[in-house]
């Protein structure tokens, strides 16, 4: 909580410190997370990842500094996870395969610092900047692969007892563009956000495991106070 406390009290700051001379806006977003591992260590289960589809909605305030640079807070809903198949041959002379499907819903803040350049029509932009989740929700659905049959089993991840971390920090980096109407202006971005909190707490855990994705989202903005 302190951690959210803090990137709070940074927005707080950037608008006190904007007065008049910045312009500010304010809007929604939508967009895809393709939700994935970075995992410290394969050989054991060698487990195989691929992208996990995940929504994201948001509002996002964007609160311009000078010219080319803004500071953008957000709020997002969030859905993160990974889609696995590992091994089972090792363990047992009857299953073959697991496939495991997780699903992490995530309320998320972000504070992104932008940089534009063009015209005033249509801008690109720069930006990067960290991020702060909580898990308020978690589910699994497992598939494990028989010889001549497949067995199912499903349900909702108990963070405290099956060890998973509800807090995910970790950092974006993106690229943008707007184009800017009479009254605000849409937007398109594209980022990659790097998870730099482990999900297990498990004490003594052999591995280590990551949030990673890439994220497309579109939104639009609508100008609070204009630029003088």
């Amino acid at each position: 909580m302190k951690v959210y406390q803090r990137m709070l009290f940074i927005i707080v700051i950037i608008i006190g410190l904007n007065k008049t001379n910045g312009q500010v806006s304010l809007g929604p977003k939508t967009g895809l997370n393709l939700g994935n591992l970075n995992y410290s260590d394969t050989s054991r289960y060698s487990p195989v990842f691929w992208n996990k589809t995940g929504l994201i909605e948001g509002l996002v305030l964007d609160i311009g500094v000078v010219e080319f640079l803004s500071i953008q807070p957000e709020i997002n809903l969030i859905q993160k996870g990974y889609n696995s198949t590992s091994s089972l041959n090792n363990f047992s002379s009857f299953s073959q395969s697991v496939t495991t499907k997780i699903t992490l819903n995530y309320l998320e803040l972000s504070i992104m610092i932008k940089l534009y350049y063009g015209s005033k029509r249509i801008k690109f932009n720069l930006l990067f900047g960290p991020n702060l989740g909580y898990a308020f929700e978690g589910k699994y659905k497992q598939t494990y692969h028989l010889f001549f049959s497949s067995k199912k089993n499903e349900g909702l991840i108990n963070f405290e007892d099956d060890k998973f971390n509800r807090i995910d920090l970790g950092l974006n980096f993106g690229l943008g563009t707007s184009f800017y109407i009479s009254n605000g202006y849409l937007f398109l971005d594209a980022r990659y956000q790097l998870g730099l909190s482990d999900l297990s707490t498990e004490d003594g855990n052999y591995v280590e495991a990551y949030n990673k994705g890439i994220q497309f989202s579109i939104g639009y903005m609508w100008f609070l106070s204009k630029q003088q």
